[in-house]
């Protein structure tokens, strides 16, 4: 049985949402242990774990989904990605006007 289409998608996002949040708490991480050496090592793999999730993310929610933020910008990425993940596909994004002089 295949499974549905919108099931890579949503695990894609989840995990660049997850990604998001690894990055959140980075700067939290010296306030939780008081030893240095320990921090420093909690703080590179949650980087490390950030940028694997985000790649992954990105690799499953597929080139659509990148497309679909590109054209809408970093700003508006957040309530794209929303958009995309209730939807469970990823829509095009709009044509861009031609480029070059008008005929």
């Amino acid at each position: 049985m295949k499974p549905p289409a919108a099931l890579p998608l949503r695990a894609g996002l989840a995990l660049v949402a997850l990604s998001c949040l690894l990055w959140v708490a980075l700067p939290f991480v010296p306030l939780v242990d008081g030893r240095a050496a320990r921090a420093a090592v909690v703080a590179g793999a949650l980087v490390a774990a950030a940028e694997v999730a985000f790649w992954l993310g990105l690799a499953l929610a597929g080139k659509p989904t990148w497309s679909a933020i590109k054209a809408r910008g970093w700003r508006g990425a957040p309530r794209e990605l929303a958009r995309l993940f209730a939807r469970g596909q990823a829509t095009p994004p709009p044509a861009a006007p031609p480029r070059g002089p008008p005929p």
